[in-house]
């Protein structure tokens, strides 16, 4: 099942927040316990089974694309470079022949987490027989006012209130999604679209799903995350990473 799915690892972020480290590398390099975040993603793609993989550039697009000149292994990776940032949805619309009307795993490869993308993927399956066009993964923050927070109605996202002061509860949005193809195609229908929380999220309230990460799911879009994913003691991919991403 695996097979049938595509993910975009979405990796051309500015990452200003970061800086002066990203003045060195691109933010989807950071390394964790010396191991870069994007490797981490790549690993995740390859213990689920799932080749074909999609991966946006941008700020320091040649030290990304020189890591995945290196990368050993079986994946049909497609590499594209935007020269003027696209934008989330940008970018799917960018990737919509290449996507070729297939489920698509969207994820912010900034993302530190224990998901297992199989587990979101057998979430999926269930969910959209009952009607959902996307699964969102969520996790619990103790800062829910930086985070795009979602109300759920019978495990759907039916309200979405992105970076809010009174925002109402600590559910999550984990920016890593599916996209059924006809979510694909509205954005592809749609060229004023550009990005999925604040135009693709309100335009599916009551078709979106939720996979909720237990374990960890960390943000390292500043200096404060950075260093707390590092004391992450039960890594995934520590262990795994030497068997096939090099």
């Amino acid at each position: 099942m695996q097979n049938d799915y595509k993910v975009i690892l979405l990796s051309a972020g500015l990452g200003t927040r970061l800086k002066p480290l990203t003045k060195i590398l691109p933010k989807c390099l950071m390394p964790i316990r010396g191991v870069p975040i994007l490797a981490h993603w790549l690993q995740k793609c390859m213990d689920s089974r799932i080749n074909h993989i999609y991966v946006n550039t941008h700020y320091k697009a040649h030290i990304v694309e020189n890591f995945l000149s290196t990368v050993n292994n079986d994946f049909d990776l497609v590499v594209a470079r935007e020269p003027v940032l696209l934008g989330t949805a940008g970018t799917v619309r960018a990737a919509a022949s290449w996507i070729n009307n297939h489920s698509v795993i969207i994820v912010h490869a900034d993302n530190f987490s224990s998901l297992k993308l199989s587990s979101l993927i057998a979430a999926h399956e269930k969910a959209k027989m009952q009607g959902v066009d996307i699964t969102m993964a969520t996790f619990l923050t103790d800062t829910p006012k930086s985070c795009g927070i979602v109300k759920l109605d019978d495990n759907r996202v039916v309200g979405f209130y992105e970076k809010v002061e009174d925002a109402p509860g600590n559910l999550a949005n984990g920016a890593v999604y599916i996209f059924e193809p006809n979510v694909v195609k509205y954005i592809c229908e749609n060229e004023d679209i550009f990005d999925i929380s604040n135009q693709i999220i309100p335009k599916f309230l009551g078709k979106i799903g939720i996979f909720n990460v237990d374990n960890f799911h960390i943000d390292i879009g500043n200096l404060k995350t950075l260093r707390k994913s590092q004391k992450v003691t039960h890594l995934l991919v520590g262990d795994t990473f030497d068997k096939g991403i090099k």
